[in-house]
């Protein structure tokens, strides 16, 4: 059995976390054996994780602030200092562990890094986020570079903006996946449907344009909400629901927002639902999804919307643009410019046919290239490839 210390930078439950608890199960009957390492504090994927029967560690891996607040310098401080700390601490763990691989995701997984290279042990370094400012990914270049033993990508638009045309042999571009036999539109019925839409009060004769992230600047939600105020001018048969959580150290963002919609007197047009138990219900209903993000890697959610047949509006940023087959399975824009996003969403909600076949599109799309299972092989020929070079 293959040991792979798999660590993530970030303790919520996101894009990232959901893939590496669906490749666990999978890897596992392959004879791959993942164990978590995440950081201490708030969030509930070590949670999730130990009850879906992983082997999970925290450690004071945590990342850096920004510095924007005295809490933030201070924290800052403190991560300086516990920086060896969290060093030793993953370096327990691999020897304890017998570990055979790190895997870190995220650009900001030093400590993880470094325990990998102090203890010689290989190490894959995924990079899936284009959310850092090009100062610190030039900064940081050499190290990644340096110390991985293979760095993988998880679409083929995010390897310049890491590496900058610089050549690279050990590198590896693996998408990220989703379930198709999880989000599946099959599985919910009508019966469901119809209980989702009285749950949040919806009327049966409106179109539902939704949004699902984990709510943070990055996702330009102002956007969301400028665009959904010049469509409902439009349109008054529709209705925008925000599905996610704001982590503590964004709720005065998710406040901003909602001051928002409120000054825009959009209280009853848009909704928050917050945590969802199972994503699947509100996808069903959703007639289309809408990312305004303005740095992405690939996110997952466009996958699971794209399995559940429902077409995506989305920003050209990080990989969105090979997930998304532009006028086929939705359509890209040009980030930030709500004239595109408006008129792709007009094009949209008065084509009915349209709709159909975009989202029958992309779930075609998602199975071809997206599929957990083969992002499960492409996971198991890279750490073959590894144990074997030992």
């Amino acid at each position: 059995m293959t040991k792979v210390l798999s660590v993530v930078i970030d303790n919520h439950i996101g894009g990232i976390q959901n893939r590496l608890l669906g490749l666990g199960n999978g890897l596992n009957e392959l004879g791959v054996q993942y164990l978590f390492l995440a950081p201490y504090g708030e969030g509930d994927f070590t949670n999730i994780a130990k009850k879906s029967g992983f082997k999970v560690y925290q450690a004071s891996i945590h990342t850096p602030k920004q510095f924007n607040s005295l809490n933030n310098i201070f924290n800052n401080f403190l991560w300086i200092i516990k920086f060896p700390l969290g060093i030793m601490e993953t370096i327990k763990i691999i020897y304890r562990e017998d570990i055979d691989i790190v895997h870190v995701n995220g650009l900001l997984a030093l400590h993880a890094a470094l325990a990998a290279k102090i203890t010689r042990t290989p190490l894959v370094w995924h990079l899936i986020s284009t959310i850092y400012p090009s100062y610190l990914v030039k900064i940081l270049r050499p190290f990644y570079r340096r110390c991985s033993d293979r760095i993988v990508f998880v679409a083929y638009n995010t390897i310049e903006y890491y590496l900058n045309n610089n050549k690279y042999n050990n590198i590896k571009v693996i998408y990220e996946p989703v379930d198709l036999n999880f989000f599946n539109r099959d599985l919910i019925s009508k019966f469901i449907q119809d209980e989702e839409k009285h749950k949040l009060d919806l009327n049966e004769n409106i179109n539902i344009i939704g949004f699902v992230g984990n709510i943070n600047p990055q996702k330009g939600l102002e956007n969301f909400v400028d665009v959904a105020y010049k469509l409902l001018n439009i349109n008054k048969k529709l209705k925008f629901v925000i599905v996610g959580n704001a982590s503590k150290e964004n709720s005065k963002y998710l406040t901003k927002i909602k001051d928002k919609i409120h000054f825009l007197e959009m209280d009853d047009d848009i909704i928050f639902t917050g945590k969802v138990t199972d994503l699947r219900k509100i996808l069903s209903i959703m007639d289309i999804f809408l990312m305004t993000s303005i740095s992405e890697g690939t996110p997952v959610v466009i996958l699971e919307a794209m399995a559940m047949e429902i077409p995506v509006i989305a920003p050209n940023v990080g990989g969105i643009s090979e997930q998304i087959l532009d006028g086929k399975t939705g359509f890209v824009i040009p980030p930030s410019n709500n004239d595109a996003t408006l008129m792709a969403l007009q094009v949209l909600l008065s084509n009915t046919e349209l709709r159909d076949e975009m989202g029958k599109a992309g779930r075609e799309r998602a199975g071809a290239l997206f599929s957990l299972q083969k992002c499960i092989k492409s996971h198991y020929d890279l750490y073959s490839h590894l144990v074997k070079r030992e």
